[in-house]
């Protein structure tokens, strides 16, 4: 089974509504340390926090610091914020224009991360379906998910 530190990489990608927002949802893969076997799981992006007023002007523009070439808002690679108590330092990977999105993690919703062997198609079905996701394609994923672990 993976843990918090497990790296993700995405096999597919779906759209997810709620009443009131989208966002979306990644079918992700990851490796474990048994040979030719791995976790799959649904996940986002984890949202670490509002993106800082303090990064723009007062006409809305962000500073020189946090400004692209073209004027668009550019993250810097790492993030602090107080939790706890603690000062946490994470890895941004973007923004959804309001929230600092943080790396992958699998999404609790859905139970925790499934153990496939690379060999094991109706298992990796029944994985998907388990997880709720719907594809046309399920040898291609399953492809991918062999040549990711291979």
């Amino acid at each position: 089974m993976t843990d918090s530190n497990t790296h993700w990489m995405i096999l597919d990608e779906r759209e997810a509504k709620g009443s009131i927002d989208t966002w979306s949802e990644f079918l992700c893969v990851s490796r474990t340390d048994e040979p030719d076997t791995c976790d799959i799981a649904i996940c986002g992006y984890e949202a670490v926090g509002e993106i800082p007023t303090a990064w723009f002007d007062d006409e809305g523009q962000p500073l020189p610091e946090y400004s692209d070439v073209t004027g668009s808002l550019k993250l810097p690679q790492f993030y602090e914020y107080r939790y706890a108590g603690r000062v946490i330092r994470t890895k941004l990977s973007g923004h959804d224009g309001e929230y600092l999105l943080g790396e992958l993690v699998f999404d609790e919703t859905y139970g925790g991360p499934i153990s496939v062997r690379a060999d094991e198609l109706v298992k990796f079905t029944d994985a998907l379906s388990i997880l709720q996701w719907v594809t046309a394609d399920v040898g291609g994923l399953f492809a991918l998910v062999k040549r990711s672990i291979s």
